[in-house]
């Protein structure tokens, strides 16, 4: 009986940093090959243990025989997501399919390539990659709001902020009305608490989508941003009741929630991802087609020029 597609999710991740790995190469070195998807494998010798477990189970082939069709599996799904991913994004896809060789052509906005090099740092907590989240986490504010209308507006709340804020002085712009994110801490909570007790609560960004005045009832998008490996671990938040309790009455309409990701997350992880967080997922595909569709023109070739400033400094690294 052949597995799901949902049993096969598991496979999903692996098969997209591979494919991460050679578009980052070919964005360095304007080509790569799509054999080098098996290259960390074969270098870790991940391959030679596979090949090894399968030939003790087969019985009937010798391990290099399982290592050339592992090999030749792995290459053959990384090159799948690298058509699947020109086939959504198409003209916005930032590479180009030559035969066996991805060729590098940069985008419009910069933003595939920077949210690449994002996902492929060796860290994000380290320099020059320190910078990468908080450079993602107010762009994708930005487009977020874009996505939801023209009469939205856009508000950062992740920490760090800038310029530096505590929670209430942060969240302060959302009360413009005396029925909605009225500032009144649950008892025995600080009526402004400091950032070692509060940073973001976390929540990285609000969008607020407004009815065209000023009276109470609009609807809030709630937005989490994680750019680690990690980020999946992340998929509860923002946690409502955490922010709840510092407003009363916090809302009229309960809030949405937007996660955000600088990975291309496979077509059953990311249903997975909408059905554990509850929330409108914004993968880097998703945030690629804002940028380059929605994104107002004037805007573009500023934010490209940024985009790609971080995104070689990465790869020049």
């Amino acid at each position: 009986m052949r597995p799901s597609p949902y049993a096969l999710r598991t496979e999903e991740p692996r098969v997209s940093a591979n494919a991460d790995q050679v578009e980052f190469g070919a964005m360095r070195f304007i080509s790569s090959v799509i054999d080098d998807a098996a290259r960390d494998e074969i270098f870790s010798g991940e391959l030679d243990d596979e090949a090894e477990l399968e030939s003790s189970v087969e019985g009937d082939r010798h391990a290099w025989q399982q290592q050339d069709l592992a090999q030749e599996e792995l290459v053959g799904s990384t090159l799948l997501e690298i058509k699947r991913r020109a086939e959504i994004l198409g003209k916005h896809y930032p590479f180009e399919v030559i035969k066996n060789k991805l060729e590098y052509r940069s985008s419009s906005t910069g933003f595939y390539e920077f949210c690449l090099a994002t996902a492929c740092a060796p860290s994000i907590t380290i320099k020059p990659y320190v910078v990468f989240p908080r450079i993602f986490e107010r762009t994708v504010t930005g487009l977020v709001r874009e996505y939801f209308g023209p009469h939205c507006s856009a508000l950062h709340t992740g920490w760090p902020r800038t310029p530096k804020k505590r929670f209430k002085e942060a969240m302060s712009r959302l009360a413009e009305n005396k029925y909605e994110w009225v500032w009144s801490p649950e008892h025995g909570l600080d009526d402004d608490p400091p950032y070692v007790v509060v940073k973001d609560e976390p929540v990285d960004f609000v969008i607020t989508s407004r009815l065209m005045d000023q009276r109470p009832g609009n609807l809030y998008v709630l937005g989490q941003c994680a750019c680690g490996d990690d980020w999946d671990s992340k998929l509860e938040e923002p946690d409502l009741p955490r922010i709840r309790k510092w407003f009363s009455p916090p809302w009229i309409i309960p809030p949405i929630r937007a996660f955000t990701t600088p990975f291309v997350l496979g077509d059953e992880t990311l249903r997975e991802a909408s059905r554990r967080s509850q929330s409108i997922v914004f993968d880097r595909i998703r945030l690629t087609l804002i940028s380059e569709e929605i994104l107002p023109h004037q805007i573009r070739k500023s934010m490209k020029r940024r985009m790609l400033h971080f995104a070689s400094t990465a790869s020049k690294a």
